[in-house]
This record gives C-alpha cells, sequence and structure tokens, in this order.
C-alpha cells in the first residue's frame, strides 16, 4: 500500500510538472528583419526613400524570419523633429526634411532602416496666379503640333485646393482638332525639392469628357499639368493625353530694394537710394506695394504706395497698372514692368498737381530672397 502510494505521488509531480512546462512562452529567436511599405504589394522599403506629408501617420511594417519570431523590436527615428516613430512602427511627418527611421531586434545585431522625406504644407493661395504656355496632345505616340499661346488660371478653393481653368481654347489633335474648356480641381501639397505638387481630376466640356490630373510647379513657377484624357471618337475610345507647360504670372510679391529717381517737373533729377518696398498679393492678379519712408526736399517725408493689377506678356515679362500715390499726393497714373527674377521698374506719374509739377517718380529696385 505504502509503495502504491509513492508511485501515486511520483505520477502526480510529473504531471504537474508537465504543466508548468506547458504555461512557459515559446521563445522563437528572429534570424533577420525588412521594412514593409504599408500598401497591399508590401513592397520591402529597405535603402529606398519613403515620402509622406506633415501630419500624415503611416504605419512601417516590420517583417522578421521566421514569421513567429517573438524577440521585441525597438523604433527609433534619427531626427525626431523631421520623423517620430512611436513603439509600434507608426511614423508621423513633423516638419519638411529627411531623416531615417530604424527598426532593431533587441538583444542582438539585426536592424532595417529606411529613409523617410517628408514635404512641405502649402497654403493654395501660394500658388494662385494667372499662367501662359502651350497645350501639347499625344496621338498614337506621337505629339502634335502645341497650340502655344494658352492663358490659364490657378484659383484657391479651400486652403489645399485649387481650381485650374482655360478659357475655350484649341485642343490640337491629329484626328480632330476641337475647342474645349479644361477645368481642373487639384489638391496642392510640396515635396522635398521645394516643389508644388497637384494631384486632382479634371473635365473637358467637348464631350463632358473626365479625366485624371498631375503636375508640379517648381521654384521658378514652372507650371507642368498632365491630364489623361480619353475620348470618344466615332464610337471608339482613343487616348489623348494632353500636357500644358506655362509660366506663372503672379511673382510679383516679396520684398525689394533699390533706388527712387525723380524724371522732369521741379525735383528733376533728384534720387534717393536703398529705398526698400514691400508687395503683397491680394488677389491672384493684384498686389499692394508700400515704399519705406523718405526725406523729399521741399515735400518732406512721404512713402510711395500704389495698387497694381499684373498681366503677363508672351515673352512672360509683367506689366503693373495701377493707382496710388504718395503721402504728399496721389498719382492719376501708376506703371510698370517686371521680370521673373524679381527685376521691376515702377512709375508713379504725378504730373501737375496743385499747380506743381511733381513729374515721374521711379522706382527700380530687384526682390530680395
Amino acid at each position: 500500500m505504502k509503495n502504491f502510494v509513492n508511485i501515486f505521488l511520483m505520477c502526480a509531480l510529473v504531471l504537474l510538472a508537465t504543466a508548468c512546462d506547458d504555461d512557459k512562452p515559446v521563445v522563437v529567436p528572429v534570424t533577420g528583419i525588412e521594412l514593409l511599405d504599408p500598401t497591399p504589394e508590401a513592397v520591402p522599403l529597405e535603402g529606398g526613400v519613403f515620402e509622406i506629408k506633415k501630419d500624415d501617420i503611416h504605419y512601417i511594417h516590420a517583417r522578421v524570419t521566421p514569421r513567429d519570431g517573438t524577440d521585441k523590436i525597438i523604433w527609433s527615428s534619427e531626427d525626431e523633429s523631421v520623423v517620430f516613430v512611436n513603439e509600434w512602427g507608426y511614423v508621423t511627418g513633423i516638419d519638411q526634411g529627411t531623416t531615417t527611421i530604424w527598426a532593431r531586434v533587441e538583444g542582438t545585431s539585426l536592424a532595417a532602416s529606411i529613409v523617410i522625406a517628408v514635404g512641405g504644407t502649402v497654403d493654395a493661395e501660394q500658388i494662385a496666379a494667372p499662367y501662359r504656355g502651350g497645350l501639347t496632345t499625344t496621338v498614337t505616340g506621337a505629339a502634335t503640333a502645341p497650340n502655344p499661346d494658352v492663358v490659364a488660371s490657378l484659383t484657391r478653393l479651400t486652403s489645399r485646393t485649387a481650381e485650374f481653368r482655360t478659357p475655350s481654347v484649341r485642343i490640337p489633335n491629329g484626328m480632330m482638332a476641337f475647342n474645349a474648356t479644361i477645368t481642373c480641381v487639384l489638391n496642392v501639397s510640396m515635396n522635398t525639392r521645394g516643389e508644388y505638387v497637384l494631384e486632382g481630376r479634371g473635365n473637358l466640356s467637348q464631350g463632358n469628357w473626365a479625366f485624371v490630373a498631375n503636375g508640379t510647379i517648381d521654384g521658378d513657377g514652372n507650371l507642368i499639368l498632365d491630364m489623361d484624357v480619353t475620348v470618344d471618337y466615332l464610337g471608339s475610345i482613343i487616348p489623348l493625353p494632353i500636357r500644358y507647360t506655362a509660366k506663372d504670372a503672379g511673382g510679383m510679391g516679396g520684398t525689394f530694394l533699390g533706388g527712387v529717381s525723380v524724371v522732369g517737373g521741379l525735383l528733376g533729377g533728384a534720387s534717393f537710394p536703398n529705398i526698400e518696398a514691400t508687395a503683397v498679393r491680394t488677389s491672384p492678379t493684384t498686389f499692394d506695394y508700400k515704399s519705406a519712408t523718405f526725406n523729399v526736399p521741399g515735400v518732406g517725408n512721404t512713402s510711395l504706395d500704389a495698387t497694381f493689377t499684373v498681366a503677363l506678356t508672351e515673352d512672360f515679362q509683367f506689366v503693373l497698372t495701377g493707382t496710388g500715390g504718395s503721402t504728399a499726393a496721389r498719382a492719376p497714373t501708376v506703371e510698370g514692368t517686371g521680370g521673373r527674377t524679381g527685376n521691376v521698374v515702377l512709375n508713379w506719374v504725378f504730373g501737375v498737381i496743385g499747380g506743381l509739377d511733381y513729374g515721374t517718380f521711379r522706382y527700380t529696385a530687384e526682390k530680395q530672397p
């Protein structure tokens, strides 16, 4: 009987020990790691660049080998002022720039990394302007002769959207040229190269054809907008991609530095160097100018101001016309010209005011960085 009890106790201890072993977590060492783009295709990102926008949140998946590896993954960002990553691999774009995100296997030398670039944020008002450029279409792989002189506009709709619109224009086409108005509603963002990125959908009034549009505006105001148009021609669906390439007519805002000289009148020949002026865009085609105060003999301290409407010539020069004046008197005519590089010549044509001939105050200046 005693032996039976001993055997029973030994069996119970063996069963208890086995149960305790079953409760221990299974440890599976990780032998490899790679990072995946959070897309359905799960493309490995090792060594590549993953571009996001400021304030965007993305999940970067760390795939380990073997798949049931149990080692902990430690996430880190080389520059948290650009991209923040939490302990689960969610990254947030903080500010424009580029940094590296690391996923390291705890307790080992195994690691994987990706470079994440964060684009800047924009207000669509920054690109609201008239443009002048050419339309080119591609038919059966060959570009047609472009329509070289097409004026279009970008108008802000919200802080991050803008409408692209042309008047009725001739669409060059090797088979059937036609007139149509082009409109697009575009989302506006900025990439890490400082270019504005345009993405949206549009419509051709001829045939009411809808299309997808993508484009960029670089730092010099050059616009390229590609429109993925397909048309129904005699029952056949034909690709008719359209590209609009143009320059910005609204780049006259900013700070200017130059000199004021007086032509004609009582003060003819007088000059006033190093006068700073500012230009603030008040609409896609209008700007408010105001100079710093300077002392004019016989008149006293004065400053020049004007509200200009800006137009764009065929050779991409700015023509400015408007009204304005000075502290002392109003000018019936204010006119000027400007270039893409920022050089400007503005004329306040005062003429005879109150029996005194004030002549023309000419401001010649360069746009400051």
